[in-house]
């Protein structure tokens, strides 16, 4: 009987080379990601900002002023809160001023012990320093704060100084008075 045995050498060649090229051909041109992103060409009210490690946010976008949110390192005892701010819009700094302090923002930081509020704040918010129990000092060079929030010095140090402009002292005495700290001292800077 007839046997066939199998050879090394294939009896036909490929039909098709193969290709690096896909089989398939897209449709649209692939699109270049550009170098950077593209920067914000207008700030509005709402958009959040954050400089030397501090956070803000936009009050007003025409009249150019922020609130100050938050410190991004809550580790420090000493912190500024700044007269004005620079923020970079279509690659230009443009100056925003600080003009309040917004509810919750230094709330239960157990390490502050001095604040400094630069003159252009108007208002403090809610709860501001609620819970910071090792704040002994604000100084406030502002002569125009019309607004303290509800339990703004709750939880303070029993201690707690503010020191005003001379000529607020009897103002801010009022505007303080009774926003959780009835021991707070009010005096001249």
């Amino acid at each position: 009987m007839p046997t066939i045995e199998p050879t090394i050498v294939p009896t036909t060649a490929p039909t098709v080379e193969p290709t690096t090229a896909p089989t398939v051909k897209p449709t649209e041109a692939p699109v270049k990601p550009s170098k950077a992103p593209a920067e914000a060409s207008k700030v509005q009210k709402g958009d959040k900002v954050t400089v030397s490690g501090q956070k803000y946010v936009v009050t007003n976008a025409s009249q150019k002023t922020v609130s100050y949110v938050a410190a991004k390192n809550s580790k420090k005892t000493v912190v500024s809160v700044p007269a004005t701010v620079k923020v970079k819009v279509n690659g230009k700094n443009v100056t925003y001023k600080v003009t309040s302090i917004q509810e919750k923002a230094f709330k239960s930081n157990k390490k502050l012990k001095k604040i400094t509020v630069n003159k252009n704040i108007k208002s403090i918010g809610k709860d501001a320093f609620k819970n910071c129990s090792n704040l002994k000092t604000i100084v406030i060079k502002s002569s125009s704060i019309t607004k303290v929030g509800k339990d703004a010095l709750k939880g303070t140090a029993k201690n707690l100084v503010i020191k005003v402009p001379a000529k607020k002292v009897s103002a801010y005495k009022k505007l303080f008075k009774n926003k959780g700290n009835s021991s707070v001292v009010i005096k001249k800077i």
